[in-house]
């Protein structure tokens, strides 16, 4: 071997060395978790000193940690999921959203004479309720409805006996055209 060849090589053999001992799966972590519990903003809080808990206090273990050592494998953790917003129910009544895990928006107005105006985020059904119309608002149709900027003309029309036309379900396609849902009918008062 060439003088210095030797060195090189030993060097790069103590490198490999601590770069595999580096890369090693621990088995044993340290489980470190907050002094304190969640605050009100639902965030945990760090604790305020570096002090290790004395030998009399238990140690606090995670469920995660103790289900890592138990089985060796680390289930997965689940986000926490809260429940979207959804509008609430007025003249125009929320059925089904696009997106069931996102939120869903709904604004009405009733503007003058026989015009309502409707603007949604996220909703494919929805109910219109006329005989639940603003006081002031016209009890008789043709009603002039503005639907997230399409027009739909509502008569109130006279279905079969027993039934009303003054409530109508609309379906929004994916192309976000509305139409009127004509095989859904709802009895008055019911």
């Amino acid at each position: 071997m060439a003088p210095g060849y030797a060195g090189h090589v030993e060097r790069l053999m103590v490198l490999a060395l601590i770069f595999w001992v580096g890369c090693q799966d621990r088995t044993h972590r340290a489980v470190t978790q907050p002094a304190t519990g969640p605050t009100a903003s639902g965030s945990a809080e760090a604790p305020e000193s570096d002090e290790r808990p004395s030998a009399d206090e238990p140690a606090v273990v995670s469920r995660d940690a103790q289900d890592e050592n138990a089985g060796g494998e680390r289930r997965p953790e689940r986000p926490v999921r809260r429940k979207p917003k959804r509008p609430v129910a007025s003249w125009v009544i929320f059925r089904e959203a696009f997106e069931p895990s996102d939120d869903a928006a709904c604004t009405v107005a009733w503007t003058s004479g026989n015009r309502l105006e409707v603007h949604t985020e996220n909703i494919q059904r929805l109910t219109i309720d006329l005989t639940r119309l603003p006081e002031g608002a016209p009890t008789k149709g043709p009603w002039n409805l503005q639907i997230d900027g399409q027009g739909i003309e509502m008569t109130g029309f006279r279905p079969k006996v027993g039934y009303t036309g003054k409530i109508r379900d609309l379906v929004r396609s994916q192309n976000g055209n509305w139409t009127v849902d004509r095989q859904q009918l709802y009895r008055l008062g019911g």
